[in-house]
């Protein structure tokens, strides 16, 4: 399905079919609603996690992302305070280094693909920033979460994706246990020390949690920053108004996140034969929770197919709720606003030059995006 139908057909089974079963993918359930989204992910003891995506080849164990109450309050326990918005906001300074300097040869030229210039780059190098890695890693970092992602369909390539990421991540764990390092600074260091349930933190639990993040911590960001510079190109009404009042960056990132999620969708486990949005669900069905169709849901969006910077309320689902809420939304959040202040800090304007490619349906953002900086007709 073109991407330019897909939130049509979001809005058509939104209204005619909310809650409804597909025996696609070996199965499963579209919920497409705001109120029967939340109903989901307010309850994980009903609806669980443990398989995070519909057609995955693996069922990978993420920490915390696919645990469950109870097991999954320890592992944040220790997470929150490590990814916490203050430790995040620490990190502007580095962040706005990194921003400047991945956004000036595109600055000098007169534009560029933003998609594989800057947004390819950049968050990995944030992500290895907080992580206390050699940023020279960035590119073997992104090339095996790429395979990753394409080979997630598929048993053997997943498999041997998963395992290279995993060897990566176990050679850093060995090194922190062997030479701590300082444990304010360092986020491998600093969860080798913590406990869980009473116990040492295990070597496998360590790796597991650098596995996510170096994984999943930077692909998400890379589509959300793509799809806020595709929007900025395209609305130029909401880029005039930001060039004219800064004070509004805040909530158009909030605004291009609920209009183009990066993710459209995740997936949850019945626990037991349960009754949502007129359906009975069995026991042990596949649910998928579309944050893309909920963010554009009449009911709770006013004219919610337009992008309105200045929109409060905002509560939207890109970053999920409840106990499984994105641990790394304030570092998005951070890279999207530093973005796109630097670049309307050094241009007069910003818009498109030429063919564009969308990434895969399911998942917003842009593999190219050429734009080009010109000066204000």
């Amino acid at each position: 399905m073109p991407f330019d139908e897909v939130f049509s057909r979001y809005e058509q089974m939104r209204q005619q079919c909310p809650v409804s079963h597909t025996n696609d993918r070996g199965g499963y359930w579209n919920v497409l609603r705001y109120k029967d989204i939340k109903s989901v992910i307010k309850d994980p003891y009903t609806f669980e996690s443990g398989v995070p995506f519909v057609g995955s080849a693996l069922k990978e164990r993420f920490i915390p992302l696919t645990l469950n109450p109870p097991e999954h309050q320890m592992y944040r326990r220790i997470l929150n305070p490590l990814m916490s918005r203050q430790r995040f906001e620490q990190m502007a300074p580095a962040v706005q280094a990194l921003v400047t300097e991945i956004l000036a040869p595109l600055l000098a030229a007169g534009g560029g693909d933003f998609a594989s210039d800057v947004a390819y780059p950049l968050p990995a190098r944030v992500l290895l920033k907080f992580l206390g890695l050699e940023d020279s890693t960035w590119g073997s970092l992104k090339a095996m979460s790429k395979e990753r992602l394409e080979g997630r369909a598929d048993p053997r390539r997943a498999q041997e994706a998963a395992a290279a990421f995993r060897a990566v991540v176990s050679d850093v764990v060995a090194d922190r246990q062997g030479s701590p390092r300082d444990p304010e600074t360092d986020f491998f260091s600093a969860i080798l020390e913590e406990s869980v349930d009473g116990q040492p933190m295990s070597t496998e639990d360590a790796v597991t949690i650098g596995y996510q993040l170096m994984a999943a911590g930077h692909d998400t960001t890379t589509s959300a920053l793509t799809s806020a510079v595709y929007l900025l190109s395209t609305h130029p009404d909401v880029q005039q108004r930001l060039r004219a009042d800064r004070n509004l960056i805040d909530s158009a990132v909030e605004e291009m996140l609920r209009f183009e999620p990066p993710l459209h969708r995740v997936a949850r486990t019945s626990t037991k034969s349960t009754c949502l949005g007129g359906e009975e669900i069995p026991e042990g069905e596949l649910v998928a929770i579309n944050w893309a169709a909920a963010n554009r849901d009449p009911e709770v969006f006013t004219a919610p197919n337009e992008l309105d910077p200045a929109r409060t309320p905002n509560r939207h689902l890109t970053f999920g709720q409840g106990v499984h809420m994105c641990l790394g939304a304030p570092l998005a959040r951070l890279e999207l606003s530093t973005v796109i202040n630097t670049i309307l800090d050094h241009t007069g304007w910003i818009e498109l030059d030429g063919p564009y490619k969308r990434a895969a349906v399911g998942i917003s953002g842009f593999d190219s995006l050429p734009i080009r900086f010109a000066s204000r007709a």
